[in-house]
Formats: C-alpha cells, structure tokens, sequence
C-alpha cells in the first residue's frame, strides 16, 4: 500500500510544493544540480548522465538562469536553502 501510494505521488520539490514563487527546476536540471554541488565539472557531469558536455552547459545556463544566480557556487548555495534538491 505504502509503495503504490509513493509512485502515484508527484514529485514536487519542497520549495515550490510551499512556495509558487520558487524556481522550479526539471528533473533532468535536479539531478545537474546535484552533481554542480558535489562540485563535478561539466566533463564529469556529462559522463555520469550519459550526455554530451554541450548539453550539460546548456542545462547549467538555463539554471543559472531559473535560480537568477551567476555561477556554479550560488547556484549550489540557492538550491541547498530551497530544498530544491
């Protein structure tokens, strides 16, 4: 019961589950950020999720973006305090 109850639950991050305003990252941007945190280069990330380091830049940038941050360290610091990850 508790496991069918847990897949048919969306995923919704903590921050944008109390808060609209908070910046909402896909899936595939949550899983970028986790590695920015663990400080990986954008070579390592690519190679961890099977994608093409261009990719990687671009979701990097569009995070960037969506957080309003200016580099990998903020942008790490903003999801910590948004629970974002």
């Amino acid at each position: 019961m508790a496991v069918e109850l847990a897949l048919d639950t969306p995923l919704i991050p903590p921050a944008a589950a109390t808060n609209p305003n908070a910046p909402n990252p896909t899936p595939r941007e949550r899983e970028i950020l986790r590695l920015l945190v663990e400080d990986r280069s954008d070579r390592e990330i690519a190679a961890s999720l099977s994608m093409s380091p261009r990719t990687v830049i671009r979701h990097v940038s569009a995070i960037f973006t969506k957080l309003n941050v200016p580099n990998r360290t903020a942008a790490g610091t903003n999801a910590l305090q948004h629970c974002i990850i």
